[in-house]
């Protein structure tokens, strides 16, 4: 009887070894939380997550539809500009991304509309005129 125990025991242990290097070769994140306050937190986390890739998910997207924006000279790039800052905001109040990094985000799309409103659309050429010489 006791060897027949150690045997099982032994086999769930081998399975059990087996299980988690499958997972860590997989490259999937094994977590086994064994008190309930671990168990919550691991809600938590998992919670918190999906907030944070959101939230992360609004800022690449309004960023990079600020970019297009400005690049394609559009009449809403400034709507877009403040949806782009609006979401920085957030993000750096929530604490998903650092205050400076969203300062420092703002500030390049700033300097980006900067550079395209003061470089004229058309540049109309010059005609030069040739200057005749008076006799005098």
């Amino acid at each position: 009887m006791l060897h027949y125990v150690s045997n099982s025991i032994i086999l769930i242990i081998k399975f059990k070894i087996l299980y988690l290097n499958v997972c860590l070769l997989a490259g999937w994140k094994v977590n086994m939380p064994l008190t309930k306050s671990a168990k919550k937190a691991l809600r938590t986390d998992r919670t918190r997550k999906e907030t944070n890739d959101l939230t992360r998910h609004k800022i690449k997207s309004a960023i990079k539809a600020a970019r297009l924006a400005i690049s394609g000279s559009e009449k809403d790039a400034q709507i877009k500009l403040n949806a782009a800052y609006k979401e920085l905001d957030i993000a750096a109040k929530k604490n998903v991304i650092h205050k400076n990094k969203a300062s420092r985000l703002k500030s390049r799309l700033t300097k980006k509309i900067a550079k395209v409103a003061s470089t004229p659309t058309e540049v109309k050429p010059v005609k030069k005129v040739a200057n005749k010489k008076k006799i005098a």
